[in-house]
């Protein structure tokens, strides 16, 4: 079976995705965020609760960030904060037309290293340099490659009437198989090559 030439773009946008959610804002460095997971919820808030009961005493760097006003207290109106300003869900699920479910996951904003170093073996010219990536709020984005049932409930129809997948049936026809681009263009299609 012949691979597809997108199959390590997709890697990479999925170790970028990964890379975001692991550095930056996305991990321990954001108010609020008490155990440092990414994502400010009701275990922050317990976790505050819990430090003023004196049930389980906060210290170091998760003192500081259930001090959410920065007034050098912990109190109630930072467990309030936290209730007040709970993370998104990191997925959410639309409907395109024809109620064909598209899921979405969170991006969160922060700071990553993309690009290949020119050490890194079977790496191609065209992935370097390495550089800073900076993602300035959080966004959403498709969790899994986008199907030959989501792009027909989108555009109604193949862009090109060449490469289309009942065209080449060997490399996937159906409801749940990608939908990828045209060979040689930059322009959107349903092509498995």
């Amino acid at each position: 079976m012949r691979k597809s030439p997108f199959a390590r773009m997709s890697f990479k946008v999925i170790a970028c995705a990964l890379a975001v959610s692991f550095s930056g804002a996305a991990f321990g460095q954001v108010k609020g965020d008490v155990n440092a997971d990414g994502i400010v919820n009701l275990i922050d808030a317990a976790m505050i609760k819990d430090h003023l009961l004196e049930r389980k005493p906060l210290t170091g760097s998760a003192l500081t960030r259930a001090d959410t006003d920065a007034d050098g207290k912990v109190r109630m109106a930072d467990v309030v904060w936290v209730l007040n300003h709970q993370s998104p869900s990191t997925t959410i699920t639309v409907n395109l037309p024809g109620n064909v479910p598209l899921v979405l996951g969170r991006v969160p904003a922060g700071n990553f290293q993309m690009g290949s170093p020119d050490t890194e073996r079977s790496r191609y010219s065209n992935e370097g340099p390495v550089h800073t990536v900076n993602i300035a709020y959080n966004f959403y984005m498709g969790k899994y490659e986008l199907t030959q049932k989501q792009w027909l409930a989108v555009m109604g129809s193949w862009l090109d009437t060449t490469y289309n997948p009942p065209n080449y049936p060997q490399y996937g026809l159906g409801d749940n198989y990608p939908a990828t681009l045209s060979p040689g263009t930059t322009r959107r299609s349903s092509s498995p090559h």
